[in-house]
């Protein structure tokens, strides 16, 4: 039909005497052709449109993809083909594109579905995940999947430490305090048996250089261990490790015996020390340096010992 229309036009203008009629026919019979195109072009659209869908789940564990629209030939491609984790943003992808040529230019479902890289892939939402949603719990739990960060080894943490200045700068260890701080010193112990990069992490989130700091590791841990926290402890003015170490096993009284070891020690180190606070290297605190220091100034010399006695 299209053919027909375009060969009547030629055979129109070619008939003509007049050149100025001859132009004007040709600017008439070209926008009648191209909204002719575009309606075509329109119709077509909204016939693949049509297909109405609630919710795509995709293989590999992503989360279900909620779309008010989608492609019939999208999705007869997507039945077709088994889709992974690396070809799930490119579909998004081509359902975005498939919506944008909607003439109708509907909005995407306002439900949650999976960020397509090519727009920048979003990190979980802290505030989401601690209000206990679902979805972006899922949405983590494949995030950290797909993003797997490699710990460092013992031996690398021997290497760094080797520039005690540079690792103290690029681990992030705060060496300053306020008066407040400093007039009210603390005393850790840290029992630890594996996880340099844990414990690590732990030491660095309550450092400060008027703090006391005695870790003792768990004979064993292995000489690989023991000699990461030898050469960290090494950098740091007030950590130590024990000066006596035993091999630590649950519920026995050689879990009490380590504490004694490095509570003997932070005493000998020195008495000015206003409190003492026993961790493992798999606790974190919730707290600045700060704020410990005023909970305890607030407990005015009482202690926290949590007792129990075998039935």
């Amino acid at each position: 039909m299209v053919k027909g229309m375009i060969q009547r036009g030629v055979n129109a203008l070619c008939q003509s005497p007049n050149h100025r009629v001859l132009r004007q026919r040709l600017l008439v019979t070209g926008f009648f052709l191209l909204t002719l195109l575009v309606i075509m072009a329109r119709l077509d659209a909204e016939a693949d449109l049509r297909l109405e869908a609630n919710t795509l789940v995709l293989p590999g564990g992503f989360p279900a993809l909620h779309v008010n629209n989608v492609s019939a030939k999208l999705l007869s491609s997507l039945q077709q083909h088994s889709l992974t984790r690396t070809t799930a943003p490119l579909v998004v992808r081509d359902l975005k594109m498939a919506k944008l040529a909607n003439a109708q230019k509907r909005k995407w479902a306002k439900s949650h579905f999976v960020p397509p890289l090519w727009r920048g892939e979003k990190r979980p939402s802290c505030a989401r995940l601690i209000s206990g949603d679902v979805m972006e719990q899922a949405r983590a739990k494949d995030f950290m999947e797909r993003h797997k960060r490699l710990e460092k080894t013992p031996l690398e943490y021997v290497r760094e430490a080797r520039n005690c200045s540079r690792f103290i700068e690029e681990r992030g260890y705060i060496m300053a305090a306020t008066p407040e701080e400093r007039s009210f010193p603390i005393a850790y112990s840290i029992m630890m048996y594996t996880g340099v990069e844990q414990t690590e992490r732990l030491l660095r989130a309550i450092y400060r250089p008027h703090n006391y700091h005695c870790i003792h590791v768990d004979l064993k841990s292995g000489e690989e261990i023991m000699a990461a926290m030898r050469a960290i402890a090494g950098c740091l003015p007030n950590v130590f490790i024990a000066s006596r170490l035993n091999k630590v096993y649950w519920a026995t009284y050689s879990s009490l015996e380590a504490l004694l070891f490095c509570m003997d020690d932070l005493w000998k180190a020195s008495g000015t020390w206003k409190y003492y606070i026993n961790l493992t290297g798999q606790e974190f605190p919730l707290k600045t340096n700060l704020q410990i220091v005023r909970i305890l100034q607030a407990l005015n010399g009482s202690n926290i010992v949590d007792a129990s006695t075998d039935p």
